[in-house]
């Protein structure tokens, strides 16, 4: 998972997380690229199977491909956070247009750059 949060964020725009079952995995496990590509503001996202079944969309840079398959070089969830206009969270790693973020209630997750601003 991505390091503790750090910087303070507010949501300019409200957001639904989108899976309530998001893809996750860890560092060395085995992932399955199906092929399906998107490209979400400019950045490239691929459609992943992890090790339990979970399926999603992950940064490719998470993953490397081997002759001996397709395995996790990062730990990675794809979890999001719900948030509503106004709401105060922390973030932490950036990546693809999305921010790591924590809430005040200590939940964790990604929300789209787009729906937060710094406070000035």
């Amino acid at each position: 998972m991505p390091p503790a949060a750090q910087s303070p964020m507010r949501a300019i725009a409200a957001h639904r997380r989108s899976y309530a079952h998001p893809i996750a995995f860890r560092r060395g496990e085995a992932v399955q690229l199906t092929g399906r590509e998107d490209d979400w503001h400019g950045h490239r996202w691929v459609w992943a199977i992890g090790p339990d079944g979970r399926e999603g969309w992950i940064p490719p840079q998470t993953v490397a491909v081997g002759a001996g398959g397709t395995f996790a070089c990062i730990d990675y969830s794809a979890a999001e956070l719900t948030v509503a206009v106004g709401e105060t969270v922390w973030a932490a790693e950036a990546q693809l247009g999305w921010l790591w973020c924590r809430n005040e209630r200590g939940e964790e997750g990604w929300l789209p750059c787009e729906v937060l601003l710094a406070p000035t």
